[in-house]
């Protein structure tokens, strides 16, 4: 049966209970769909949302997985070393079994063992993207396997439509004048855009295992099963920003000591408080004896990061800002852009309080609350819908 595995094409679909829900008979089309041209294996929130197509498709409901890890051993992995270790755990379970049984569609629950670990496996997609690694240990081909992740918008856009484009409602597949739908785009420009109020279709957890796999996602409409949506590869298609996103309601904190401009190692700590209370960074700033960085607002452990902030260093707290960040591969080789870019808010009378840039793929600001949508829109409609910088 080792030779049918490596000769078969698999479509892993994470269906959620709403899609499911709000569109049985297009799933049921999903479901048909697939099953001519590839062998489609469900990834689900929970079984029951999928029990009435159950009995038409032969669904097969695998739940069983080795749960001998605990949550402890993998508080202290990387996002990395705990997505290695859940893609053992699938590989080592009854995978290879359910595969050659050919007993239908098979449907895998949510993967027990691992649920600690806070890089995203409460999203469907980290799962559907460990059982694609999984699949390529026990004899796949990387370039036979697809994730399809499908939704309401048809693929992922430039900006989230409902702040740039006029008259939006989450029904409208076509018409767009100002959001562009990219077809094409790179795992590492994914990734940034999964920690930001970007496209819902992916998390972070669901990206880590993919990137330099050869494992295609697809991000596609639940209304026009034909539309090929946006595909996520790690081909790098194009340069420059090609994605405006961002994330209100977050909270900025400087923590300044004389002894970080001797040391690297106060950064750590505050890094390390904050891994401790399971808080996510949405963002870094450099300083010299100051360490800016911002968290989401309505964290529930908060007072409690404040308080090891105090003992760490001085701790400057401002409320009500959000990050703006423009996205896309190569944006260093664009000379000027970060001129470009603060000259855009500037013309918009949009007062920037920091500025960071991560690695090639995305320059970030923080400005006001008040200040997020119309600094979207006035990023977007220089930077994407106008003349293109550097070319």
């Amino acid at each position: 049966m080792g030779d049918r595995i490596s000769t078969a094409n698999y479509t892993i679909l994470p269906l959620s209970d709403e899609i499911i829900r709000a569109h049985p008979d297009r799933v049921k089309q999903i479901l048909t769909r697939e099953g001519k041209m590839r062998f489609p294996i469900v990834v689900a929130s929970s079984t029951g949302a999928l029990a009435d197509i159950n009995h038409e498709f032969g669904l097969v409901n695998v739940r069983d997985f080795s749960e001998r890890y605990d949550a402890s051993d993998v508080r202290d992995m990387t996002s990395e070393e705990a997505f290695e270790l859940a893609v053992e755990q699938v590989r080592d379970s009854n995978l290879r079994k359910m595969l050659d049984d050919d007993e239908g569609t098979p449907i895998l629950g949510r993967l027990p063992g691992v649920h600690g670990h806070t890089f995203g496996f409460d999203g469907l997609d980290a799962h559907a993207g460990i059982l694609a690694a999984a699949l390529t240990r026990i004899g796949a081909n990387s370039s036979d396997i697809r994730i399809k992740v499908f939704g309401e918008l048809p693929g992922v856009f430039s900006a989230d439509p409902s702040i740039v484009e006029p008259g939006y409602t989450p029904k409208m597949r076509d018409g767009f004048q100002h959001v562009r739908r990219q077809k094409k785009m790179s795992f590492r420009e994914a990734l940034e855009l999964s920690t930001l109020n970007g496209p819902r279709a992916f998390t972070s957890g669901g990206l880590v295992g993919l990137d330099q796999r050869g494992i295609q996602l697809q991000v596609r409409s639940i209304y026009d099963l034909r539309d090929k949506g946006t595909r996520v590869s790690e081909e790098i298609e194009s340069h420059g920003v090609q994605f405006i996103s961002g994330k209100n309601n977050q909270v900025l904190y400087t923590v300044s000591s004389a002894r970080m401009a001797h040391s690297s190692g106060i950064a750590s700590l505050v890094l390390k408080a904050c891994e401790d209370l399971d808080i996510s960074v949405t963002a870094t700033f450099g300083g010299g004896s100051s360490f800016p960085f911002t968290i989401d607002a309505d964290h529930p452990k908060r007072e409690e990061l404040e308080s090891r902030l105090d003992r760490i260093g001085t701790t400057v707290s401002q409320l009500g800002v959000a990050l703006v960040s423009c996205i896309g591969n190569g944006m260093k080789q664009q000379r000027g852009l970060s001129r470009s870019i603060t000259g855009v808010l500037d013309r918009a009378g949009i007062n920037v309080e920091e500025i960071t840039t991560s690695a090639d793929r995305n320059f970030t600001l923080v400005v006001q609350n008040a200040d997020y949508e119309s600094a979207v829109v006035a990023l977007h409609r220089e930077l994407i819908e106008g003349e293109e910088i550097g070319r």
